[in-house]
C-alpha cells in the first residue's frame, strides 16, 4: 500500500511541475500549502488538497525505512513461496554444459509456513529411471513430510562418477534448497542395485554433505571399489538391505562391504531378507519403511560441506564398480 501512496504522491507532484529546489521554501502567492509545495501558485480550493498531499509525503518519508524492511522480508519469502506445488514433477537444470533432468516430489506438509523438510536423494537402478523409483516412495513421503529428488543418470545403463559425479548431485540438492524449505542437516541417500553401489560410493565421498545412506541390493565387489572408504571425512551411517538369494549381489559381497565400513569406523546396519532376490518393487514398502526408520534420526552436527576431492573412479554400474542389471523386475 505504501508503494501505491508513493506513486500517487509522485503523480500529484509531477502534475503540478514541482521543481526539486522548491522543497523547504517559504509559501508563495498566499496559498496555504505545506513547505514541500511552497513554491506552487494555487487557489484556495486547492489549498486543502495540497496540505493533505504534503502531510502524506512527510509520512511516506518517515515510513520509508520500515517499508524497505517489509519489502526485503517479502522478497526473501519468495524463495520458499516459489517451491513447486505439492506433487510430482520433472525438473531441469544446466550442469557441465548439458541440460539434465531429475524427478521431484513435494509432499503437502512441505508447504506449511513453519516447514523444514528432510530431503531424500533416490538413485535408480541400471536401465531404470528416476521417476520410477520416486513413485515407490511417495506414500511414505506424504506420511513423513519428506521431499524426494530422483536424478536421471546421463547414461541410463550406469551411473558414472564423472558425468554423474558428486558435484551434479549437490547441484540438484542446492537447486531444491534454494526454492523450498529444506532441513540442510537432514539430506539422505537411497539407491537400488547400480544406484545402491553409487549411493555407497557417494556417501563416502560426501560424508560431510549427506547425513546417512541406505541401499537395497547393492555392495562393492571389485578390489578397487573399496578404495573410496579412505575418502570419508566423517563416520557416515549406512544401512544395507539384500536378499539371501539375490542373483546379482551375494550376501558374501555385502558382508565384505560391511566389514570394510566397520573397520573404518562407520556405523553399519545389514538386513538379510530371507527368500528375497534382487527385485525391488515387491518389497519396496517394507524396505522403504525400514530404511527411513534408519535414516530419520540421523542429522549432521553442522551445516553440510561438499567434498572438493578429485575422484578418479570407474563408472558405477559398469564392469568394475557395480553391475549392469538386465531383465530385472523393478
Amino acid at each position: 500500500m505504501t508503494v501505491w501512496i508513493a506513486v500517487a504522491a509522485a503523480a500529484v507532484l509531477g502534475s503540478r511541475g514541482l521543481p526539486a529546489e522548491a522543497i523547504g521554501s517559504e509559501p508563495a502567492g498566499g496559498c496555504s500549502a505545506p513547505p514541500a509545495f511552497a513554491s506552487m501558485q494555487c487557489t484556495d480550493e486547492e489549498s486543502g488538497a495540497l496540505i493533505a498531499a504534503g502531510w502524506m509525503l512527510s509520512l511516506i518519508r518517515a515510513l520509508a525505512p520500515a517499508a524497505c524492511v517489509f519489502c526485503a522480508l517479502l522478497l526473501g519469502s519468495e524463495s520458499v513461496a516459489s517451491c513447486p506445488e505439492p506433487g510430482a514433477s520433472q525438473q531441469q537444470l544446466s550442469f557441465a554444459d548439458r541440460q539434465r533432468i531429475f524427478s521431484l516430489y513435494i509432499p503437502p506438509a512441505a508447504q506449511a509456513p513453519s516447514a523444514s523438510s528432510p530431503l531424500l536423494v533416490l538413485l535408480h537402478g541400471s536401465f531404470q529411471r528416476g521417476d520410477h523409483i520416486l513413485r515407490m516412495w511417495i506414500e511414505l513421503a506424504d506420511r513423513e513430510g519428506l521431499i524426494l529428488a530422483a536424478p536421471q543418470a546421463l547414461d541410463e545403463s550406469a551411473w558414472h562418477i564423472r558425468a554423474d559425479g558428486p558435484a551434479f548431485i549437490r547441484e540438484i540438492v542446492e537447486a531444491i534448497a534454494a526454492r523450498c524449505a529444506v532441513d540442510r542437516r537432514r539430506t539422505y541417500l537411497f539407491g537400488h542395485s547400480g544406484g545402491a553401489v553409487y549411493a555407497l560410493t557417494l556417501a563416502l565421498i560426501e560424508s560431510e554433505y549427506f547425513a546417512a545412506a541406505a541401499v537395497h541390493a547393492g555392495a562393492w565387489r571389485a578390489r578397487e571399489d573399496f578404495a573410496v572408504v579412505s575418502y570419508a571425512k566423517r563416520k557416515i551411517p549406512v544401512s544395507i538391505f539384500v536378499g539371501d538369494i539375490d542373483e546379482l549381489f551375494s550376501v558374501r559381497s555385502v558382508r565384505q562391504t560391511e566389514r570394510a565400513l566397520r573397520d573404518a569406523g562407520h556405523p553399519v546396519n545389514v538386513t538379510i531378507m530371507k527368500g528375497h532376490g534382487h527385485a525391488y518393487g515387491r518389497v519396496a514398502p517394507k524396505v522403504n519403511a525400514a530404511a527411513w526408520a534408519f535414516l530419520q534420526p540421523v542429522s549432521l552436527e553442522s551445516d553440510p560441506r561438499g567434498s572438493s576431492q578429485a575422484v578418479d573412479q570407474p563408472a558405477a554400474g559398469t564392469a568394475s564398480n557395480a553391475m549392469v542389471v538386465r531383465g530385472t523386475e523393478p
